[in-house]
């Protein structure tokens, strides 16, 4: 499972640079103050994204807003889900209704500044779906607004850094 989380990665990595919104050599001048923007903006992706699959109620929908550019595009399993922030905020409302609540356990982060990109390597429980281990590249505007997300599942098959060493031998 390890190898094929590596392989997708590996094979991910060239999209970092290549978004629409975002030049490939885009020019940053301070890196480390980029890097920690990134490494924030990211990271309230990740909260937000945990309260509104975990709780009841709708978290508050302009959180979602204020972190993704309007021409927001998100991409799930090759296949475009959303042209814009409103599209993509009805479409987890729409998975979230049709497929119940999730939990995420972010796994790890790497932020590219040079490329106003970040990766994310996850392992998520959907209600009625199961367990999946997912990479998402997150794109940014100079704001440091998401620009794209480009995320792809991959069925669990039992082993997680959260397994114990008894469920992996087995």
């Amino acid at each position: 499972m390890l190898k094929t989380v590596i392989f997708t990665a590996l094979c991910l990595s060239p999209f970092l640079g290549h978004s629409a919104n975002v030049p490939p050599k885009a020019v940053i001048a301070n890196d480390s103050v980029a890097r920690e923007a990134l490494l924030k903006a990211t990271d309230q992706y990740v909260r937000l994204m945990g309260q509104l699959g975990g709780s009841e109620k709708l978290a508050d929908p302009t959180m979602l807003k204020s972190l993704c550019a309007p021409e927001l595009k998100r991409i799930f399993n090759g296949k475009l889900y959303a042209k814009n922030s409103d599209e993509f905020l009805a479409d987890l409302l729409s998975f979230k209704e049709g497929y119940g609540q999730w939990e995420i356990r972010p796994i790890d982060i790497i932020i590219a500044p040079e490329r106003q990109a970040a990766v994310l390597y996850y392992d998520i429980t959907i209600k009625d779906l199961g367990d999946f281990t997912t990479i998402s590249i997150l794109h940014f505007n100079a704001d440091h607004l998401i620009t794209d997300i480009n995320e792809v599942f991959s069925r669990s098959l039992g082993f997680s850094p959260y397994s114990s060493v008894k469920e992996v031998e087995n």
